[in-house]
């Protein structure tokens, strides 16, 4: 997270403040969780659990969309790429300015990507897994920078409408997040820069 706190500043000149993880032991099984939804299995545990807070002291509710939260799991619980309030049943919130897109929650990469970074399996193991090939851990860090800025309303870019310099941004070509080339459009900046969501 701190590689793309960085990164984001030094494209957009604002980035968002974090908070350390909080850690959830989810009650069911990878297996449970892939046959069904992880998404909802893990809200309805946090409203049926005592509260759980982070550091400064807010509960932990995915349907705050004030913040937006990044869900990271381990072992194969079909934790797919999304973004949005709905996969986690939230309440509609009229006084959510992009309601119900977002912000709130956005879904990052689980299965191989997730045991990469946790050290279970080593990069040769999933090389023919993503592109390219030397990049592995440029494309997790890709793909979680794509949701979470889908949850900021940043929509996929298109050769037709953008040039064919659209692929450069991790909306499109978000595996090659890492590489020099890896920037964002300028239209993309100027959405950012005048979001209510940054510091």
């Amino acid at each position: 997270m701190a590689v793309l706190q960085e990164w984001l500043l030094g494209q957009v000149g604002k980035t968002w403040r974090t908070i350390p993880a909080v850690r959830i032991d989810s009650v069911k099984t990878a297996e449970e969780h892939a046959a069904g939804n992880i998404y909802s299995d893990i809200a309805e545990q946090l409203r049926t659990q005592p509260a759980r807070f982070d550091e400064s002291g807010e509960r932990t509710d995915f349907c705050n969309w004030r913040r937006l939260y990044v869900l990271y799991a381990t072992g194969y619980p079909k934790l797919e790429n999304m973004s949005g309030r709905q996969p986690f049943g939230c309440p509609p919130a009229p006084e959510n300015p992009m309601e119900p897109y977002g912000p709130g929650v956005a879904g990052g990469p689980s299965g191989w990507a997730m045991e990469l970074i946790a050290g279970r399996i080593s990069e040769d193991d999933c090389r023919e897994q993503v592109a390219p090939p030397s990049q592995p851990l440029g494309t997790v860090r890709g793909a979680t920078l794509h949701e979470m800025l889908h949850c900021l309303g940043v929509q996929h870019p298109t050769e037709e409408e953008h040039g064919p310099e659209s692929w450069l941004s991790p909306m499109a070509g978000f595996w090659f997040f890492g590489l020099p080339e890896c920037r964002l459009l300028p239209h993309e900046v100027a959405y950012l820069r005048e979001s209510h969501f940054f510091s």
